[in-house]
């Protein structure tokens, strides 16, 4: 397959016929790039390396594939083109950029260019356009099966021609993506060192996460589509020129209804000439210097000044929960290792977001009622007290699960040959600093909440819940064999962790009931909190004495 697209770019030689590109050099790197593409690792929005295997890409596109025919269902249902290729062209330029930012972008951010080519007579434009012609080659692969459920949609419901049209236009589409994309990296690579580009580009992972798994949630509770089905003869509006994906949908109404607008030209113009201007500002403005800026990412940790160490909150909180050493430091390296490994938060966050965004859908059970309406509903309904105690006692679950998971986990032999006779305080300090900076950081607005709406009468049950959550995980740590924070690779969690994590869920789910049940009888809850007290202390020394014969080595 590749050889076929070399041989294809190769018939372009004419397109670049500037003194200033070495059109075989351009080839060599071409080939070599994806040669290269083909046998890297990917990895998924859970921060998870998938296994090599040299069908993997096929397979990515063979799932987007299936994705976009369920998309391709709006140009058959929905009757008001303007939306339906509109939603469409949206979902074509999101999937594209969460793709190049989420697998590609260690693609795009590669350094051995400037380590390997860029230091023999290479220019910075071969080198960029390189880069640029690799890109575009994965996004034309993502933009086919993206867009073939839809052009073959379009052409059963509205002809051939109308097909055609749509390909060309979202053709455009996918390049003013591209410039987008590319001018986000090459901006960002301007002006931020290094690791603050890691960070960035990790936040965009995370977001992203975020919208996929837990957006549609919200978007069910304040978005009617019924109202999709009942536009017609939608003009053109001043905010309709700052969103591309709209262009199309208007372009598309334009062709199948032949009904041309006052501003239908306007439109036509911005999605061809802004895709075009973009690629020619790419090509001949902001390559200048992009080889150096590229390399120089390698070498912004120098020159740093030296910054005088500070006692952050983990090293007080630490000295004041614990006197032993051992535990002392592992909370303080949990807490710290759990704010700067990426891979952690690309995997924990949008879980915890999910499970957080989940909780105000509940309020919104009658989408026509008002706010106090809704206030008045959720003050009569009293089990969503405990639901929300209880799906925020999960986060430790969650967390917990992926403490153990780290991008070089052979690091953690310094555990092994570490003199500490019972691991067992190592896992006291993990399980506390999961407990203050995971679960007691969500406890509080939600415990504020819940006060403020139901009143002060459960502030005993908030924390009888919050003991509860506390001693499922004590209980876990003595009854199974357990990993040491951060020693294992990142991977996909097996069928066995994923029914043991339901397993959890749904034990949480069953004390929630319980509690909820025995809450009605006068001070039961009060006292479970005084013998949840007594509890934890006894399962804190017990943990203590946990030996290296109950640890995963």
């Amino acid at each position: 397959m590749n050889k076929v697209i070399i041989k294809l770019i190769g018939k372009l030689r004419f397109l670049f016929s500037r003194p200033d590109v070495d059109f075989d050099q351009l080839l060599l790197i071409l080939e070599t790039k994806l040669t290269i593409d083909n046998r890297r690792s990917r990895v998924n929005l859970q921060g998870q390396a998938v296994k090599e295997s040299k069908y993997i890409f096929i397979k990515q596109l063979a799932f987007i594939f299936v994705l976009s025919s369920l998309m391709a269902m709006f140009i058959i249902f929905l009757p008001t083109p303007v939306m339906s290729f509109s939603i469409y062209s949206a979902y074509l330029m999101v999937t594209i950029t969460m793709i190049l930012i989420t697998d590609f972008s260690s693609v795009i951010m590669d350094t051995s260019d400037f380590v390997i080519v860029y230091t023999r007579p290479v220019s910075s434009r071969t080198l960029f356009l390189s880069r640029l012609i690799h890109t575009f080659i994965y996004l034309l692969q993502l933009s086919l099966a993206i867009l073939l459920p839809a052009i073959i949609v379009t052409a059963y419901k509205y002809g051939f021609i109308t097909a055609v049209v749509f390909t060309i236009l979202s053709l455009f589409l996918v390049l003013m993506t591209l410039f987008l994309t590319n001018l986000f990296y090459l901006l960002v690579m301007r002006f931020f060192s290094e690791e603050k580009l890691k960070n960035i580009i990790n936040l965009v992972q995370i977001g992203i996460a975020i919208v996929l798994m837990s957006g549609y949630r919200l978007v069910m509770n304040f978005f009617s589509f019924d109202s999709l089905e009942n536009i017609d003869n939608l003009q053109i509006g001043g905010w309709h020129f700052v969103l591309p994906p709209m262009w199309v949908g208007f372009l598309m109404d334009t062709t199948i209804t032949s009904k041309f607008q006052s501003n239908t030209w306007v439109l036509l113009v911005l999605i061809i000439g802004i895709p075009l201007v973009s690629l020619y500002y790419m090509t001949s403005k902001l390559i200048n210097g992009f080889g150096g800026r590229l390399g120089s990412i390698d070498d912004s940790k120098k020159g740093k000044k030296s910054v005088e160490n500070k006692k952050d909150i983990s090293e007080l909180l630490s000295k004041f929960i614990f006197k032993s050493g051992a535990s002392r430091a592992n909370f303080e390296f949990i807490w710290k290792m759990t704010s700067r490994d990426r891979n952690f938060k690309l995997k924990t966050f949008p879980m915890v977001a999910y499970l957080l965004i989940s909780m105000p859908t509940i309020f919104l059970v009658n989408k026509d009622k008002s706010l106090n309406g809704m206030l008045e509903l959720a003050q009569s309904q009293t089990w969503m007290v405990f639901y929300m105690i209880y799906m925020t006692s999960i986060i430790m679950n969650v967390v917990r699960q992926n403490v153990v998971f780290y991008e070089k986990p052979l690091a953690s032999w310094v555990f092994a040959t570490s003199s500490i006779r019972n691991p067992g305080e190592l896992f006291l300090g993990q399980l506390y600093a999961i407990a203050v900076k995971y679960l007691m950081i969500f406890f509080i607005p939600i415990s504020f909440i819940i006060l403020s709406v139901w009143g002060f009468e459960y502030l005993d049950d908030i924390f009888f819940g919050i003991f509860i959550a506390i001693i499922s995980q004590q209980v876990l740590y003595l009854s199974i064999k357990y990993t040491l924070p951060f020693s294992l690779a990142n991977e996909k969690p097996s069928g066995a962790q994923t029914i043991f994590m339901l397993l959890q869920m749904f034990f949480v789910g069953i004390v929630g009931y319980l509690h909820n049940i025995i809450s009605h009888v006068s001070y039961v809850i009060l006292i479970g909190d005084i013998m949840a007290i007594v509890l934890l202390v006894i399962l804190n020394k017990e943990i203590k004495k946990i030996g290296w014969e109950k640890v995963n080595i």
